[in-house]
């Protein structure tokens, strides 16, 4: 019967692979997950219902490894390559804030709450993490984040005590973090030069 075909007003779910009819895909678009990390293409696509409502029930779950799922991702994305930089430093500035009495009763770390997987690891990201890369707003909001965290730690006396002296360098009253523009840490003893 024609009512199994394309022909026979039927429409595919780019997400899923089949085709329903119409009462089960109302057109909705959505950018689908699979083309993100493989092409980074965030165009939208057509989606069935259920596939719609799933998409919007998952979108801010950090189920997405992106080391594990499209480790090169970052070479192809320049927006990405800067936010995995970010996430870098909000790990690296989660340290002092949590040894740090002050920071805790600002409740800094608290300005994550929303994106709590954040301060956990480096690699997963949600649905949404993903469109607001894409978007920009993901790049604005932690940079305003990572500035007061930064602020913070550069200005707290308990903070500052942590930092460290360069060895190498001839200017001994700079003080160094990990997080710093230009520095690196060594993996053995997390002396930071």
């Amino acid at each position: 019967s024609s009512r199994f075909y394309p022909s026979g007003g039927h429409r595919l779910c780019d997400y899923l692979g089949k085709w329903y009819c119409q009462d089960c895909h109302w057109g909705y678009t959505s950018p689908v997950p699979a083309r993100i990390l493989n092409n980074w293409d965030f165009s939208p696509k057509q989606v069935c219902q259920a596939t719609y409502q799933y998409l919007n029930l998952m979108r801010r779950r950090a189920v997405i490894d992106l080391e594990k799922m499209s480790p090169s991702l970052s070479i192809i994305s320049a927006e990405l390559s800067a936010i995995i930089q970010q996430r870098q430093s909000v790990l690296e500035m989660k340290k002092y804030l949590m040894v740090c009495r002050v920071a805790s009763s600002l409740k800094l770390l608290r300005m994550l709450e929303e994106r709590q997987h954040f301060v956990e690891n480096e690699f997963m990201y949600s649905f949404q993490d993903l469109l607001d890369i894409d978007n920009g707003s993901l790049s604005a909001w932690l940079g305003q984040i990572l500035e007061t965290w930064q602020d913070h730690i550069l200005s707290c006396i308990l903070c500052r005590a942590k930092g460290f002296v360069c060895e190498l360098c001839s200017e001994k009253e700079d003080l160094l973090f990990p997080f710093s523009p230009g520095t690196e840490t060594c993996p053995e003893c997390n002396a930071t030069f």
